[in-house]
């Protein structure tokens, strides 16, 4: 192995373990939300939003990164990448209060939605063309994990140390990262002309936001004029967002794909599929600790096995989905997702542990047969002018609609829990609201979605 083979692979280490830092932070807080609700005197419909924001942000900077990576010094912009992701880290250990915490949380997602095109593209730039299927496979295989580790990893750090201690190892993990990363990375020459749409963006990340504050309002006070009025502001500038991209030369986002009822539908699915992963994350650590008042080590552990299967389902479901299409893919994850969903709608103070952890399994392993094989269902019919743009709509739709939606069914979970505190019957009707949004999944698997090859538009 040659000095350049072993600095590529120094890179790609580099990147790994950066990309595998920043998935993991969207789930990090969900084992330690109770401990922090308790300390800051907060519900979970609050609380959720460290969470929830950071999806939120990921998705909207996911939607400028080819602007930032394209105009800028990609070292730079690694640098800057991390450094926000260190700041908002260190400012997460000190945050006196819930507001300047999550204030943190938007540092730090903002930090990691750079870091993970940036990362894409440096390894595209280091590997041979012939390698580029592997390298970018360790990064998807990190990245996917990286969510749903977290639970895990954050639980046992709460009840060894405590919540702001994740924070620290964070900040250490990211400072070496920044250190190494800033003597081995060199900048990529080739940039493009771009240009960057802010009306655009502007009307889609307040939109989606104003829309995830008017729920929490609506959970906490009520339905009234001051709860509603964000709703109705947030639909009207996503509205307008989406005027705007079907009648701009150069949309922000091709909405226009949306006009083809395969992509549209595994749009729906793949977004569906991630509210469910992550909401699973959040949900069943406040189900363990919040209603059963067990530790966030043994909500943790509940979660690991399940962890470990969705990684190495992964490349086997996609394999699954070459050989047998796409539709017997679906079909089977909707099925292992129904026996790792429905059981959740009954399950009550005395459930037994281990089968929890095997109906979770179950979900799992089902998500792994839907979110990644209609990933790539779902560009198949475009030309490869426009698997940027499908692929960007599916990456941002799915971490925005993510938060949102697992915001929304940690609001089911206060609105139906006695006295706003989480009990099972709030975890039980917020798992039954799964059950049918699945139902509807179904519906346009089975007419949208098909086994036969798509074959491609030639450009």
């Amino acid at each position: 192995m040659n000095i350049f083979e072993n600095r590529r692979n120094l890179v790609l280490i580099i990147l790994l373990s950066a990309g595998f830092m920043g998935s993991l932070g969207q789930s990090l807080l969900t084992s330690a939300l109770p401990h922090i609700m308790s300390d800051f005197a907060i519900n979970a419909t609050t609380g959720q939003w460290l969470t929830t924001i950071y999806i939120l942000i990921l998705g909207l900077v996911t939607c400028s990164s080819a602007f930032i990576i394209n105009k800028y010094n990609s070292k730079h912009v690694f640098q800057i990448a991390l450094g926000l992701f260190i700041l908002g880290s260190i400012i997460a250990y000190i945050a006196p209060n819930f507001y300047i915490l999550l204030a943190a949380r938007i540092i730090q997602a903002t930090g990691t939605g750079i870091m993970y095109p940036l990362s894409q593209i440096v390894i595209l730039y280091y590997f041979p063309v012939e390698d580029h299927g592997k390298a970018l496979g360790y990064m998807g295989l990190v990245v996917g994990v990286g969510p749903a580790l977290g639970p895990t990893v954050s639980g046992f750090i709460v009840d060894l140390l405590n919540w702001r201690a994740i924070f620290s190892i964070l900040t250490i993990i990211a400072i070496i990262l920044f250190i190494i990363g800033s003597f081995e990375l060199n900048d990529i020459k080739e940039r493009y002309p771009v240009k960057m749409d802010f009306l655009s963006l502007i009307f889609y990340g307040l939109g989606f936001i104003l829309i995830m504050y008017g729920v929490t309002q609506c959970t906490n006070f009520g339905i009234n004029l001051s709860s509603t009025l964000p709703l109705i502001i947030g639909l009207i500038l996503l509205a307008g967002f989406v005027y705007k991209q079907l009648h701009a030369k150069l949309p922000l986002l091709k909405l226009e794909l949306f006009k083809c009822p395969k992509f549209a539908a595994s749009t729906f699915v793949v977004c569906l599929s991630y509210i469910l992963m992550m909401s699973g994350t959040l949900l069943i650590p406040l189900y363990i600790q919040s209603a059963r008042g067990m530790s966030a080590i043994t909500s943790g552990l509940i979660l690991l096995p399940g962890t470990i299967l969705h990684a190495f389902m992964n490349p086997i479901a996609g394999e699954f989905q070459d050989d047998f299409g796409a539709r017997s893919s679906s079909i089977i994850g909707f099925i292992l997702i129904m026996i790792g969903t429905v059981p959740f709608v009954f399950f009550n103070m005395y459930s037994n542990i281990i089968l929890i952890t095997m109906i979770y399994c179950f979900r799992m392993v089902g998500l792994s047969f839907l979110i990644t094989p209609l990933q790539a269902y779902g560009v198949d019919p475009f030309p490869r002018s426009d698997y940027s743009h499908g692929t960007a709509i599916l990456n941002s739709l799915r971490q925005i609609t993510g938060a949102l939606g697992t915001s929304i069914l940690v609001a089911v979970v206060t609105i139906f829990s006695t006295n706003r505190a989480v009990d099972c019957i709030g975890i039980n009707m917020s798992f039954l609201l799964q059950v049918g949004l699945m139902i509807i999944a179904l519906l346009l698997i089975i007419k949208y979605i098909y086994n036969d090859n798509v074959r491609k538009i030639n450009e």
